[in-house]
């Protein structure tokens, strides 16, 4: 789970407010650390000045000895947005339709983008899910929780990692690393799988068919099904959302709770100070 504290009191008709300007939009974003709070000069390392041109907000260092030629930098310099020439408020909202699981589409007719744009910006958004699922320690399951080990039922294997050797010194060390002790294991009883220091305990899959809840049947095929026809390319980010909405959310989290969460994911990856 994140820690939303920064982002209390954040709602949808927060989001309206602060894109109704370009100015509102980069302040908060400097307050929350989508944008830099503070930027140092590369040339004599003071603190630069942040002024409003004709080309929109932007780092001045005026000190000396380079007085009569300012150093600049964009005040979207180092971040998620430095790239784009699109106005903040629309990439905000892009972020926050991206969390909220608002089809590509729906997203495209409201903000005039460009189905490359829309699509570009997702795939933004799912790095950021993959770079977070990369940096957890994904261990899972524990007493009263129910895991299955299978094979892949994708059209290629995607996992967080991959293993050939399917060796039962191999496997059973990468089960006590992944999995927590106690956990209930659904498998074909494949020999590998089978240990006798009794850490985990394992069931064969056609005795547990009835135990839908929680299981991948149930949510990550039901995600990938909503996916069909993507690009065999995206499917391990498409995993990664994936994984990232249901390991550090509540079922139950709002469109809100998500790009709460994926502001902090940026902010981690960018590494800015809020303002």
């Amino acid at each position: 789970m994140y820690d939303l504290s920064a982002l209390d009191g954040f709602t949808y008709r927060t989001l309206l407010e602060v894109t109704a300007s370009e100015d509102a939009c980069a302040l908060w974003c400097r307050r929350v650390g989508l944008l830099e709070g503070s930027m140092a000069c590369p040339t004599c390392a003071k603190y630069m000045m942040l002024s409003k041109t004709k080309h929109g907000w932007r780092w001045r260092c005026q000190k000396k000895p380079h007085a009569d030629r300012p150093v600049e930098k964009s005040i979207r310099a180092g971040s998620i947005f430095a790239k784009s020439k699109l106005p903040l408020t629309t990439l905000l909202r892009l972020l926050y339709a991206c969390a909220s699981h608002k089809p590509a589409k729906t997203v495209m007719d409201e903000e005039g983008v460009s189905t490359d744009t829309a699509c570009n910006w997702y795939n933004y958004c799912r790095d950021i899910c993959s770079a977070e699922m990369l940096a957890s320690e994904m261990k899972i399951g524990g007493e009263g929780h129910v895991i299955e080990i299978d094979e892949t039922s994708l059209k290629k294997a995607v996992v967080k990692f991959t293993q050939t050797d399917r060796t039962k010194p191999t496997l059973l060390a990468l089960i006590k690393k992944h999995v927590r002790l106690g956990t209930l294991i659904m498998s074909d009883k494949f020999g590998s799988y089978v240990s006798t220091n009794e850490v985990h305990t394992l069931a064969n899959n056609r005795d547990l068919q009835d135990m839908s809840e929680g299981l991948w049947e149930n949510q990550i095929k039901q995600h990938i099904k909503t996916m069909r026809g993507m690009v065999s390319d995206l499917l391990p980010s498409f995993l990664d959302e994936c994984l990232w909405r249901s390991w550090y959310f509540p079922p139950d989290a709002s469109g809100t709770t998500y790009f709460k969460g994926l502001v902090v994911g940026i902010k981690k990856k960018y590494g800015h100070a809020e303002l």
